[in-house]
C-alpha cells in the first residue's frame, strides 16, 4: 500500500511479509528510512493493550513523518536564483545548500532545470533535492502572478 498526500513531499509504503510489516518512507523515490513490527508483537499488542493492527503502523507513520521532518528542517538552503546571473544556464535555478552529512557537514550546490524539471547533480542528498524542488516550487508559484502582471501591461501597451 502507498501513500502520498498531494502536498507532501513523501510517500509511505506499507510492505507485508511472513514476519511483520514494515513502513517506508520514500522521498524523490528512494527509501530514506523505515520502521517495522512483527505479527508476534502486533498480536501482543492487541491483545494486551487493544491496540488495532491500523493504530500500531499509524504511529510507525507519524514517527517516521517526524524524524523525516526533523532531517529536513536540518537543511540549510539559499533562496533559488536564476543560474544566468551567476553566469550559468539560463534555464536553471540555483541554490547553496549545507546538511549533515555521512561523514560531517557537507556543503555543494543545487540546481533545478526548469524545462525538465529535474534536480541535480546526480550525487545531490535525497534530503536536498527534496528541499530545492520545494523552494523551486514555492518561488515559481510566487512570481507567476507578477510576471503574469507584466505580461499584461505589455500587452496594454502595444494594444493602445
Amino acid at each position: 500500500m502507498l501513500q502520498r498526500a498531494p502536498d507532501r513531499p513523501f510517500e509511505l509504503r506499507e510492505v507485508v511479509d511472513a514476519e511483520g510489516i514494515t513502513l517506508e518512507l520514500l522521498v524523490e523515490g528512494e527509501r530514506l528510512s523505515s520502521g517495522r513490527v512483527l505479527h508476534v508483537d502486533l498480536a501482543e499488542m492487541f491483545r494486551m493493550l487493544r491496540l488495532a493492527r491500523e493504530e500500531v503502523v499509524a504511529q510507525l507513520g507519524r514517527e517516521l513523518v517526524a524524524r523525516f521532518e526533523q532531517e529536513r528542517a536540518r537543511v540549510n538552503l539559499s533562496p533559488p536564483v536564476p543560474a544566468a546571473s551567476t553566469g550559468g544556464e539560463g534555464d536553471r535555478l540555483v541554490s547553496r545548500y549545507v546538511t549533515d552529512g555521512a561523514a560531517g557537514v557537507e556543503a555543494g550546490i543545487a540546481w533545478y532545470d526548469i524545462p525538465s524539471r529535474s534536480v541535480g547533480p546526480d550525487h545531490l542528498p535525497t534530503l536536498v533535492r527534496s528541499r530545492m524542488r520545494d523552494a523551486v516550487h514555492r518561488k515559481l508559484t510566487e512570481t507567476r502572478p507578477s510576471t503574469l502582471r507584466v505580461l499584461l501591461g505589455v500587452l496594454d501597451e502595444l494594444s493602445s
